[in-house]
C-alpha cells in the first residue's frame, strides 16, 4: 500500500509548504499531494482552503494577488508557494498529485506541466469531473483520478467510459463492500486522510491501493514494520 503525503507532513508542519514537503520526503513518503488554486493575477498557487487571513480580515484567496499572498506567514517562516516552484523543486524526483480545487484550472495546469515537460511525473485529481475531462483532451496521457466523498455505484460506468481508473474516497465513507465493488470494476481505491496505523491496516487488508496521510513518518514505520 502506497503512502501519499497529504499536503506534505501537514500534521506537524504548515500544509502545502516546502517545509512540509521536505519533511514528508525525509519520512519516506512515496508521493506528495498538494492543492492548486489561482490568485487574482492568474498565478497557480498551492493552497487548500479558499479563504485566508490577510491584514486582520478573512479574504477569498482568489481576490488576492500573488504578491499579497506572499506577505502572509503560514508559520515556521513558510509562505504560499507557486505550482511552478513545486514542480521545479520536486518534479521528476518524487511523484506529485495535484488536486484542482476550483473550476477553470485545467488549461493553465496543463500548460504549466507541458512547458516543464512533467506530464509523466505528475497526476491530476479533482472533485470536478468536468475539469478532468478537459484535461484529458488537453493532455491525453496525463494520469487522472477522481476525488469523492463517497462512491455512488452508478458512477462506475461513467468512470469506465471516461477511462478513469483511480478514485480517492473520504475515510468515513469507505467500507469493505465498496472497496470490493470497485476492485471488481478494476478501479483502484485510495483513502484520505488516514493517520491511525490500525485503520491503515484495515484498508491494507481490504485491498486499498494507497492512503493519503498527514503523518507520513508514522505510516511509513507501520508499513515497513
Amino acid at each position: 500500500m502506497k503512502i501519499i503525503a497529504h499536503r506534505g507532513a501537514s500534521l506537524r508542519y504548515p500544509g502545502n509548504t516546502f517545509l512540509a514537503f521536505d519533511r514528508a520526503i525525509d519520512a519516506g513518503a512515496e508521493a506528495l499531494e498538494t492543492d492548486v488554486r489561482m490568485s487574482s493575477d492568474g498565478r497557480l498557487i498551492l493552497r487548500h482552503d479558499d479563504l485566508i487571513e490577510y491584514r486582520g480580515r478573512v479574504r477569498p484567496v482568489r481576490e488576492l494577488s500573488y504578491r499579497r499572498l506572499q506577505t502572509i506567514s503560514l508559520g515556521r517562516r513558510q509562505h504560499v508557494p507557486l505550482l511552478e516552484e513545486l514542480l521545479d523543486r520536486y518534479g521528476g524526483m518524487i511523484p506529485l498529485i495535484l488536486e484542482l480545487k476550483e473550476p477553470g484550472l485545467a488549461e493553465p495546469v496543463a500548460r504549466c506541466l507541458k512547458d516543464l515537460r512533467l506530464e509523466n511525473s505528475c497526476e491530476v485529481t479533482s472533485f470536478h469531473l468536468t475539469e478532468l475531462m478537459l484535461l484529458k483532451r488537453l493532455s491525453p496521457y496525463l494520469p487522472l483520478s477522481l476525488a469523492l466523498t463517497a462512491f455512488p455505484k452508478p458512477l462506475a460506468a461513467i468512470l469506465k467510459e471516461k477511462k478513469i481508473r483511480t478514485v480517492s474516497l473520504q475515510r468515513s465513507f469507505v467500507t469493505r463492500p465498496t472497496v470490493q465493488f470497485l476492485r471488481q470494476k478494476k478501479i483502484d481505491v485510495r483513502v484520505y486522510a488516514v493517520n491511525d496505523p490500525r485503520e491503515a491496516a484495515r484498508y491494507f487488508a481490504w485491498g486499498v491501493k494507497a492512503i493519503f496521510t498527514d503523518d507520513p513518518g508514522q505510516m511509513t514505520k507501520f508499513i515497513r514494520a
